[in-house]
């Protein structure tokens, strides 16, 4: 499931104005040549296991060595972070198999929870809390499924449990 919902979100920002979505089976999910962004998209902060974010780093710095994507910002996106917080920060993960050793620092790679990331895709700072107060009506639009009102409103408070700071 929680893949699922990264591709949902990989979906939604790759067609974001500007935005292209590089599909499944890429190293990496989106990217605007605009912004010279790219980003992995991951639902959860736990979705990536420590052997697996220095994997993900090295393929970062893999694609921003490629001439393509020269002067390019790479960022691991987690739309959900841990404890709620915003950040935008240097990605330095652990090296499991070479102890107490990070990957060097890189102002080019990046991790970046998902309110923050919504906004800088979009330029809304509204933007994630946006998208998931209209779900209920597009679900309701477009299936069989009738949410009832009291589920429609359960969304907002859902949204402020995962991400709200106040």
């Amino acid at each position: 499931m929680q893949n699922v919902i990264g591709d949902f979100h990989q979906q939604i920002l790759g067609n974001c104005s500007d935005w292209r979505d590089l599909g499944t089976g890429s190293i990496l999910d989106i990217v605007n040549d605009n912004k010279k962004i790219i980003a992995e998209i991951k639902n959860k902060y736990n979705t990536t296991k420590g052997n697996h974010k220095v994997e993900l780093y090295d393929a970062i710095m893999a694609k921003l060595k490629e001439s393509e994507y020269s002067g390019y910002t790479g960022y691991y996106v987690e739309i959900i972070s841990k404890g709620k917080k915003q950040y935008d920060k240097p990605f330095t993960p652990s090296d499991n198999k070479q102890k107490g050793k990070q990957r060097t620092t890189d102002k080019k790679i990046r991790i970046i929870d998902g309110l923050s990331f919504y906004t800088l895709a979009t330029g809304n700072k509204n933007a994630l809390s946006e998208l998931f107060n209209v779900l209920p009506k597009v679900i309701k639009e477009n299936t069989n499924y009738n949410l009832p009102e009291t589920e429609i409103k359960q969304y907002g408070k859902l949204f402020e449990k995962a991400f709200s700071t106040e």
